[in-house]
C-alpha cells in the first residue's frame, strides 16, 4: 500500500495547527493562577508584568519571586478594600506619568514584556490609574505622624549609618531635619503594615501550590 502523499499546503496547515496548539498551551502555563484575593486571580503573567515593569519591587532572580508574589497579594487586597471608598480619578496627566516610569524601567525590554505578558496601551493605562489610587489612598489615610525631638534623637542612634557622610556619622544638630522625616516615615509605615495586617485577616487569601 503506498503512503498518501500530502500537499504543501496541508503540510503547511498541519504545522500551523500544531503551532498555534503548543501556543494555547504554553499560554496557560503562562496565566496560571498562583493566588486569589477575595475570588479575583492573580495570574503569573500578571506578577512577572508587575515585577519587570516595576509596578512592585523586588529582587532580580528566582530569589525575588516570592517577594513579588507577596506584594501582588498586597496591591490586590490595597485594590479591594478601595472598592468601598469613593476616589478622586486620577488625572490623565498624572497617568501618563506613571506609564512614562513604567516604561522607564522596563527600558529596551519594552516591547518584549508587553508582547510576553499580553499588555497593550490600555493594560499600561489601567495599571498606573490603580497604582495611583492606591498611592491617593494611602497618602490621605497613613498622614506621617507627627515627631516629637526625642523620637527624631532615638531614630538617629538607631539607625546610624542612614546619617553618615564620607564615612562619619554627623552630628545630631546637623542631621536632626533628616533624623526627623525618617522616624515620621518610618512610623508611617508601621502603620499601614498593621492596615495590612488588618485586610488579610478580613479578606480571603488563597495561595495554591503551583508547580
Amino acid at each position: 500500500m503506498k503512503a498518501e502523499r500530502r500537499s504543501p499546503f496541508a503540510l503547511w496547515l498541519s504545522i500551523a495547527f500544531v503551532a498555534t496548539v503548543a501556543g494555547v498551551s504554553a499560554q496557560k502555563v503562562i496565566d496560571r493562577v498562583v493566588a486569589r484575593v477575595a475570588d479575583r486571580p492573580v495570574t503569573l503573567t500578571d506578577v512577572r508584568a508587575a515585577r519587570e515593569l516595576g509596578v512592585v519591587d523586588a529582587p532580580a532572580g528566582s530569589a525575588g519571586d516570592s517577594e513579588a508574589l507577596k506584594k501582588m497579594i498586597e496591591r490586590q487586597l490595597a485594590l479591594v478594600e478601595l472598592t468601598r471608598f469613593p476616589l478622586p480619578e486620577p488625572q490623565a496627566g498624572s497617568v501618563d506619568d506613571e506609564v512614562a516610569r513604567m516604561t522607564g524601567f522596563a527600558g529596551p525590554r519594552l516591547a518584549e514584556i508587553k508582547q510576553a505578558n499580553g499588555i497593550d496601551d490600555k493594560r499600561l493605562r489601567e495599571l498606573a490609574r490603580d497604582t495611583l489610587r492606591i498611592r491617593y489612598y494611602l497618602d490621605e489615610r497613613f498622614a506621617p505622624p507627627p515627631v516629637s525631638d526625642a523620637d527624631a534623637q532615638q531614630y538617629y542612634r538607631t539607625h546610624p549609618d542612614e546619617f553618615r557622610e564620607n564615612g562619619v556619622v554627623v552630628p545630631f544638630e546637623e542631621a536632626a531635619s533628616a533624623a526627623r522625616a525618617a522616624a515620621a516615615e518610618a512610623g508611617r509605615r508601621v502603620r499601614i503594615v498593621r492596615w495590612m495586617d488588618n485586610l488579610r485577616a478580613r479578606i480571603d487569601v488563597e495561595v495554591p501550590n503551583v508547580r
